[in-house]
């Protein structure tokens, strides 16, 4: 009989039942091992290969910012922050190599944490969840006069919500924007983003990853009505490529 592999520690340092652990939970439960604590663990229980999350969002009692400085030379430690002020000892510690800030939008409802769990996807299960905006393009040869716009999207799926935020982050007027994706047949910046989305969706479920994983990593925030909105789009740019992705 195969052993059970031995997944890797996550402490969350938060209240119980806390919100973040539950939005943790849904998610990376099947690559790690979530360790929910209100206080800081003591070194000699953490191994080194162990990461600690605190959890700065929180309004009540969050953890002092010297419980943490023994734990440094051990682990690395990620801090999580908000709309909450937090001690000015945190920035202190923020300038520790082995400390990482992640920071979330707690307005955003569910999306509120997706940075954090694309962090941890990232660090633990590997290329597998990386959209790879080159072969993309390899398959979409039709995309490549928009080659950057595209690795973009790819690079922030999450900082890419609005043709505004792909002409700021491409360095770009929006009418240039808009005068590049019309030359490869959209007619609207909004029907590129999708399309893109579509095929890194695509990709990553190609590659076996689960559905729910694949929206999120796209960038799509709206699963029940995520191929409405695609098929909407290119009907509307009638000049657009096709995609096996519209059936």
């Amino acid at each position: 009989m195969t052993p059970e592999p031995i997944l890797p520690r996550v402490h969350v340092i938060t209240p119980p039942l806390g919100a973040l652990v539950t939005a943790l939970g849904e998610t990376v439960r099947r690559i790690v091992t979530l360790v929910p604590c209100e206080r800081t663990p003591h070194p000699s229980s953490i191994s080194t290969h162990d990461l600690v999350i605190v959890d700065l969002t929180v309004s009540h009692n969050p953890p002092p910012p010297r419980t943490v400085t023994s734990l440094l030379d051990h682990v690395e430690v990620w801090l999580v922050v908000g709309g909450m002020p937090v001690d000015p000892g945190w920035v202190d510690r923020a300038r520790h190599p082995r400390v990482r800030v992640i920071s979330i939008n707690t307005v955003i409802g569910d999306q509120a944490y997706k940075a954090l769990i694309t962090a941890l996807l990232e660090r633990y299960a590997g290329p597998l969840y990386e959209i790879d905006a080159e072969r993309l393009l390899e398959l979409e040869p039709a995309l490549r006069p928009v080659a950057p716009y595209v690795r973009l999207v790819c690079g922030h799926p999450w900082l890419v919500r609005r043709p505004r935020d792909l002409a700021d982050l491409a360095h770009c007027s929006l009418r240039t924007l808009k005068l590049h994706c019309l030359a490869i047949g959209f007619t609207r910046v909004e029907h590129f983003i999708l399309y893109v989305r579509a095929i890194a969706y695509e990709q990553l479920i190609a590659r076996g990853l689960h559905a729910r994983d694949a929206r999120r990593l796209s960038g799509f925030t709206d699963p029940s009505n995520m191929r409405r909105h695609v098929r909407r789009a290119l009907r509307r740019s009638p000049h657009a490529l096709k995609v096996c992705f519209l059936g």
